[in-house]
């Protein structure tokens, strides 16, 4: 159940918080973001895809109709108003949860492992690279301004490699799709830099 809270759980978390953020700067909870129809969507194709990988990884022990019935539970809870959850909570600390086994990087790597596609994971791993959400008082979490001036500065492959932990050598065509999405995600949401 562990692997199911991390790569269903925490995984459908971190895409709509940081889908979320660069879509609606202003939005402040996890339910503006899943509101809008096209952000709920995405999160809900990421997380069915991440749903397959764990198939595939643990044969036997998930089912596709248990693990959609979960996901459709869970944007259920995430729209829930009375949690209060937002978005900077849930997508803060980037140098854990961008990090090499947590959600997203963890599950892209056990998907490439079974050959299967991760082009919704990677896409928003790279969402979570442009990550800037701040508290009521309008602070950055002070590990995330860290994250910002001692990898971010040194670019995607810098990340992607010394925070994501993946490999120059045998990543390197993933490595290649995320500066693709980096560009596009810049150009969609007007990031400079």
């Amino acid at each position: 159940m562990g692997r199911r809270k991390l790569f269903i759980h925490n995984l459908g978390h971190a895409v709509i918080t940081y889908l979320g953020h660069l879509y609606g700067r202003k939005f402040i909870y996890l339910y503006e973001a899943l509101a809008v129809q096209k952000l709920y969507d995405q999160t809900r194709e990421t997380m069915v895809q991440s749903a397959g990988i764990l198939m595939k990884e643990y044969p036997g022990e998930f089912t596709g109709k248990d693990l959609g019935n979960h996901i459709d539970d869970l944007l259920k809870r995430f729209m829930n108003k009375a949690l209060g959850d937002t978005i900077y909570r849930v997508g803060r600390d980037l140098l854990r949860k961008l990090g090499p086994e947590d959600r997203l990087a963890g599950a892209i790597k056990m998907g490439l492992v079974h050959n299967m596609n991760v082009d919704k994971i990677l896409y928003a791993l790279v969402c979570g690279l442009y990550f800037r959400a701040v508290d009521e008082s309008g602070d950055m979490f002070e590990r995330d301004i860290e994250y910002v001036e001692k990898y971010f500065k040194k670019g995607i492959e810098y990340i992607l490699v010394n925070v994501c932990g993946f490999s120059k050598e045998k990543h390197m065509d993933k490595i290649w799709k995320c500066k693709e999405y980096s560009e596009e995600i810049k150009a969609l949401y007007k990031i400079k830099g």
